[in-house]
C-alpha cells in the first residue's frame, strides 16, 4: 500500500537482485528485434552497439517498402514481421513503454525489453545509497507535491530507475497528455508564452494546436545553431505571428558556457570546453517588463540556474510551469523545493507525458488556477 507520508518507505531496492536489462538481453538466445526507427530508437541502437548487441531487424506499425533500412539494419512492418517463422525478443525503441502488452501479444515474440535510462545518454541507474545519503532533502520535496497522484509518480520514477525496470511506471496513470493539455491547468486566449529548449519548433506546434492559434506573444529561445536554424525555418513557413527567436540558452547569471552536442543524445551545458560557445541570459533580464503567462523549459543541465534566473517573474507573475525532470536524479531533488522557496504560492504536480522515465514533466500553477 503506498504511503503518503513517508517518501523513503515506498522506495525499493532490487536492483542487485536480478541481472541488468542489458544483461539480460546479452544473455537472450532470441534474434533481436528494435520497435520503432524515430529519434529515440536511434539513441537505443547507438547504446545497443556501444554494448556490442546486434539486431536482425527494427519494426514499425506502418507499411514500409521493400529493402527498406534504417542505420543499416532492415525495416519490417508488423504484418511482415507476423509472416516469419521464428521467435524474436523486442527491444523498445520509442516511449511508449506502456505498449509492451500489445507488443508481446505478437505470436512471434517471446519477450520485450525497455531501456529505462536512455535519454541524453543517462545510463547509469541512479543508486540506491543516492537516495539514502539525501533521503531528508527527497521527504522534503515529497511533502511539497499537491495530490497522491504526484507522489506516487516521484516514487515511481525513482524505483524505475534505481531498479533499472520501467514496469513501474506501468502501475501509473500515464494517460497521453502533453505540456498544454493535462489535468492541472487549462490554457486561454491571452497566453504569453516562453519556450525555453525550443529545438525545431515542435512545442510551438503544440502549443498552438492546443490554444487554437489563439494567444498573445511566443517568445522561443534555442541555443543550438542548428536547432536555431531549423526553428526559424518552421516559423517562416507556417507564418507564426506574434513570435520572436532568440540563439541564447538562459541561466542565473548573463555569461558564456561551453554547449555539448551530439545529435543523437541531445545537446547540454558542459563544464568543460568543447566545440560550442553560447550566450546564456537570465530569463529575468530577457523577459523584463515583458507579460508572462507560461513557461516550459525542456533540457538536461542548466534547469535550476535558469529558474534561479528567472526569480523575478516567478514572484510577481506566478505564469504557469511545465518543466521536464526525468532526466537525472538531481532534478526532483532541487526543483520543487526551489520553486517554493521563490514563490510559496505555487502548487506543484509530476506527471508522466509518456510511460518514460524521461517524460516526468512539473507542472506548477497558482493555488487558485488549479483545473481540478
Amino acid at each position: 500500500m503506498f504511503n503518503e507520508q513517508d517518501f523513503l518507505i515506498n522506495i525499493v531496492d532490487n536492483y542487485h537482485k536480478k541481472n541488468s536489462i542489458i544483461e539480460q538481453i546479452k544473455m537472450d538466445k532470441n534474434k533481436l528485434i528494435l520497435w520503432g526507427c524515430g529519434d529515440l530508437a536511434k539513441v537505443v541502437l547507438k547504446y545497443l552497439r556501444k554494448n556490442k548487441i546486434n539486431l536482425t531487424a527494427c519494426v514499425v506499425d506502418f507499411s514500409v517498402e521493400e529493402n527498406e533500412i534504417f542505420d543499416n539494419i532492415p525495416v519490417l512492418s508488423r504484418r511482415k514481421l507476423r509472416e516469419k517463422n521464428e521467435y524474436y525478443s523486442v527491444i523498445i525503441g520509442h516511449s511508449h513503454y506502456d505498449k509492451e502488452k500489445e507488443i508481446i501479444q505478437e505470436k512471434n515474440i517471446e519477450k520485450v525489453y525497455a531501456i529505462t535510462s536512455i535519454c541524453y545518454d543517462q545510463e547509469k541507474i541512479i543508486p540506491y545509497d543516492f537516495i539514502i545519503k539525501h533521503k531528508d532533502e527527497f521527504q522534503k520535496n515529497f511533502e511539497l507535491f499537491d495530490d497522491k497522484k504526484s507522489k506516487e509518480n516521484m516514487c515511481a520514477y525513482f524505483n524505475a530507475r534505481i531498479n533499472d525496470d520501467f514496469k513501474y511506471i506501468l502501475d501509473c496513470d500515464i494517460s497521453e497528455k502533453t505540456y498544454f493539455n493535462n489535468d492541472v491547468f487549462k490554457l486561454s486566449e491571452c497566453e504569453s508564452f516562453i519556450d525555453i529548449g525550443a529545438y525545431n519548433g515542435d512545442t510551438i506546434k503544440m502549443f498552438l494546436n492546443a490554444v487554437n492559434n489563439k494567444y498573445e506573444y511566443i517568445l522561443a529561445l534555442e541555443p543550438e545553431k542548428n536547432n536555431y536554424k531549423e526553428l526559424e525555418k518552421y516559423i517562416s513557413k507556417e507564418k507564426i505571428k506574434n513570435i520572436d527567436t532568440l540563439n541564447i540558452g538562459t541561466w542565473n547569471k548573463n555569461k558564456k558556457l561551453y554547449f555539448n552536442i551530439d545529435e543523437t543524445s541531445g545537446s547540454s551545458i558542459v563544464k568543460k570546453e568543447s566545440k560550442q560557445v553560447i550566450v546564456v541570459k537570465m530569463l529575468d533580464n530577457i523577459c523584463k517588463s515583458k507579460k508572462v503567462t507560461l513557461i516550459k523549459i525542456n533540457f538536461l543541465s542548466g534547469v535550476l540556474e535558469t529558474i534561479e534566473g528567472a526569480a523575478e517573474i516567478l514572484k510577481t507573475q506566478t505564469p504557469k510551469l511545465a518543466i521536464v525532470v526525468g532526466f537525472d536524479e538531481w532534478s526532483l531533488l532541487k526543483i520543487p523545493l526551489k520553486i517554493k522557496e521563490i514563490q510559496p504560492n505555487y502548487k506543484v504536480y509530476l506527471r508522466y507525458n509518456s510511460a518514460m522515465p524521461a517524460r516526468l514533466v512539473l507542472y506548477a500553477v497558482k493555488k487558485e488556477e488549479k483545473v481540478n
